[in-house]
């Protein structure tokens, strides 16, 4: 290989590693600067009557309204791109309960922009077809749990991902974790999103 070719390769290898290296810093400032909360949790009261009609053996419409507001603090325009999250009942909160189970998807690939130095909130229809999947027994235990005046609540599980688009280039893939008691609602939630303050 020419000398010259060599030089024109090694400087070609090395712009593209800056170009990664500076790919990956954008992508952490975007993170930081992009934050996720679930604010409302008024869906305990649908989950709770879905749960007591499929234990009396009714049929319900086997989806709810569940609410993202997310933060954007950095300086670009970002669309939200997809929404891929999944809802757990853990065990830890119900002693009757033998194993965690998967009782809903939130699911949406509908774009939303989200403008510099703004906040906005996603409504999203909660599937909860995998209610189907529990018992007669897991159902009547669900219902008593998350009953607003007589039970202590269940703990859930909400994790999943958020695609982010900053560029024609640029996709972010954002994970959520949220951890709450619905009895206790979101003051004591274990939410790891970043801080939710919007600049």
């Amino acid at each position: 290989m020419a000398k010259g070719v060599k030089i024109a390769a090694g400087t070609i290898l090395a712009l593209g590693a800056v170009g990664g290296i500076a790919y990956i810093f954008r992508q952490k400032k975007l993170l930081k600067n992009i934050c996720v909360s679930h604010t409302d949790i008024g869906w305990e009261a649908t989950l709770y009557d879905i749960a007591s009609s499929m234990q009396a053996g009714t049929a319900p419409t086997l989806e709810m309204p569940f609410q993202l507001t997310l933060v954007n603090n950095s300086n670009i325009d970002v669309t939200v791109k997809e929404v891929d999250m999944s809802i757990t009942w853990l065990t830890t909160g119900t002693s009757l309960l033998t194993s965690d189970q998967l009782i809903a998807n939130i699911y949406s690939a509908r774009e939303t922009i989200l403008n510099k130095k703004s906040e906005t909130t996603l409504t999203i229809n909660v599937d909860l077809s995998p209610l189907a999947q529990l018992s007669s027994g897991q159902l009547a235990i669900l219902a008593a749990d998350v009953n607003s005046l007589t039970g202590n609540g269940i703990d859930v599980l909400i994790q999943g991902n958020i695609k982010l688009k900053a560029s024609i280039f640029e996709t972010v893939n954002y994970p959520y974790y949220l951890r709450m008691n619905t009895a206790e609602g979101l003051s004591t939630a274990d939410e790891q999103s970043g801080d939710c303050k919007k600049e």
